[in-house]
């Protein structure tokens, strides 16, 4: 009998265990599996990637040796470890909605935050706040804001009737000519915010007034008389504004810059991460716990984000969500990269939860995971004065160390660091102790190499030069040699003779011509050949 149903392989990146085995329940139903041959279906079903995670979890047995309930706990312990009420909160209190995200989505986004936060009773009440303060209409937050005793699912109504009839006024009225309900009061909250004198008309025509970045293309001017509104965007097509301020979709496309007025181009790159490679054995490490997990990162002063290889956040990290993001990141040595996403992880430095941003990268090359400047903010906000205390001029040292020794703290640093000195000068003469003895037994072994004696050559040594097959012979004839270096020219050549260097010939069918040089050091003279034709 045919199976009824199917299933497809167990992709951590693209659903949570918790829901893959509330359907692989039902399919057990609908196929009326028996008790003792879900074991061999579970397996069987899973896929290779994550059949072998389950291996290296239970190994030594192998997982047909264990029962259904206990490879189901395993899984779930494994891709849904428990979670911190804390830090699920502070993601779903800071949620928003996105450019690309209409208000079903939005809510759907909100419920799924909210489903490890423990609301209780009070999970109406939360959902609702968060969709009025999260919302990116204004026109629909200030409906919501004006309603009395406002429910959850009221507010899910209005701001749903509220989008549906701006879609409807912009198909009835087309979208380059009529503006949406929710752009038009956008747009006067907008001018509220950026006018300091209220008498705008006035402040025109005096040339005093502080343009706000044009919702069309980012550049600060009056909206209504943006060049854009009659421009095509690069990405979606449709005319009334630049590719910059498009709210369709776009994988690692960077809009704007805070703080900083755009460039015309449509794409910004927004920092740059040092030399990526392999954990160096000098750089500074530091142990950090994330999602209960201890993962070692190397502290990257020169990376503007902290990052994490695909590979390391697939074993540490896989129960997590990538988000896509709005800015590019370059590798100082031109290696390429790509961003995979961006998620919230939870770190438990010196018992303070932390909620911080961790960017996923996907590259050639593997590299140990990096914190950047953005985390070293938060983590000790005062890295900045360690990195310059060692460029001090050495008298502010001396200043330095005599102030410190009056406070104990003080000392016990000052002490630290002259032992670890003297270490370091211990092992460094020993190094240059092994070294010298070392060139010396070279010496005496080789004592014909290293004869410290002008015209002399390796003796008893002959070469043999393999030619091509087919090569023709080369002469080319003498350079002109200045008539002042002749006779310098023949000492040398006689010299060579007589220790055997060189064996004069009457004929040969190769030539190559030679030239004479006065060396810088000795005031001495060298012979070059010119082999470029051969």
């Amino acid at each position: 009998m045919a199976m009824i149903g199917s299933i497809e392989k167990f992709n951590p990146k693209e659903s949570d265990i918790t829901s893959y085995l509330e359907r692989l329940e039902q399919l057990f139903i609908c196929n009326a599996v028996e008790a003792d041959k879900k074991v061999a279906m579970l397996l069987t079903l899973l896929g290779g990637e994550a059949y072998n995670v389950l291996k290296d979890l239970l190994a030594p047995d192998l997982p047909s040796t264990r029962t259904y309930v206990e490879l189901k706990k395993v899984l779930s312990d494994h891709y849904s470890p428990k979670r911190l009420i804390i830090a699920e909160r502070y993601k779903f209190y800071n949620a928003i909605q996105e450019g690309n995200e209409d208000i079903k989505m939005f809510v759907a986004k909100l419920k799924n935050l909210s489903q490890y936060c423990s609301f209780g009773q009070f999970l109406s009440e939360c959902l609702r706040d968060r969709l009025v303060c999260g919302v990116r209409s204004y026109a629909i937050k200030r409906k919501l804001l004006s309603e009395d005793n406002l429910t959850f699912e009221s507010a899910y109504k209005t701001a749903l009737a509220m989008e549906l009839a701006e879609g409807q006024i912009k198909s009835m009225g087309g979208e380059n000519n009529v503006l949406s309900v929710a752009e038009e009061l956008d747009k006067l909250f907008v001018k509220k915010k950026v006018f300091k004198n209220e008498s705008k008309s006035s402040q025109s025509k005096e040339g005093g007034t502080q343009w706000r970045p044009c919702f069309r293309c980012l550049r600060k001017h009056d909206p209504n008389n943006c060049p854009a509104k009659g421009w095509e965007c690069f990405k979606c097509k449709k005319k009334g504004h630049t590719s910059r301020v498009c709210k369709s979709p776009n994988v690692n496309a960077v809009e704007e810059v805070e703080g900083e007025e755009s460039s015309q181009d449509d794409s910004l790159v927004l920092g740059f991460l040092s030399v990526l490679g392999s954990m160096k054995e000098d750089a500074e490490k530091a142990v950090l716990d994330l999602e209960g997990r201890k993962i070692c990162f190397e502290i990257d002063t020169g990376a503007c984000r902290t990052v994490m290889h695909i590979d390391d956040f697939n074993k540490y990290l896989s129960n997590l969500t990538l988000y896509n993001v709005k800015y590019d990141l370059r590798v100082l040595t031109g290696q390429e990269v790509s961003i995979i996403g961006e998620t919230d992880v939870v770190v438990n430095h010196n018992k303070v939860l932390l909620s911080l941003p961790l960017v996923v990268l996907k590259s050639k090359y593997k590299f140990a995971p990096l914190i950047g400047r953005n985390w070293l903010k938060s983590l000790s906000p005062n890295w900045r004065g360690h990195i310059n205390f060692s460029k001090k001029t050495e008298s502010n040292d001396i200043q330095q160390v005599s102030q410190w020794q009056s406070e104990q703290v003080g000392r016990d640093v000052s002490c630290e660091k002259s032992i670890q000195k003297k270490k370091i000068e211990s092992l460094v003469q020993k190094e240059e102790q092994v070294v010298a003895q070392l060139t010396l037994n070279i010496k005496n072994d080789f004592k014909s190499v290293f004869l410290d004696q002008p015209e002399s050559y390796i003796n008893k040594f002959k070469i043999e030069l393999k030619l091509k097959e087919g090569a023709q012979p080369i002469f080319v004839r003498a350079y002109d040699m200045p008539y002042a270096l002749k006779d310098k020219v023949e000492i040398e050549l006689i010299k060579m003779v007589n220790s055997g260097i060189l064996r004069k010939e009457n004929f040969s069918n190769w030539a190559s011509p030679m030239w004479l040089f006065q060396k810088r050091i000795q005031a001495s003279y060298a012979f070059v050949w010119i082999l470029k034709k051969h």
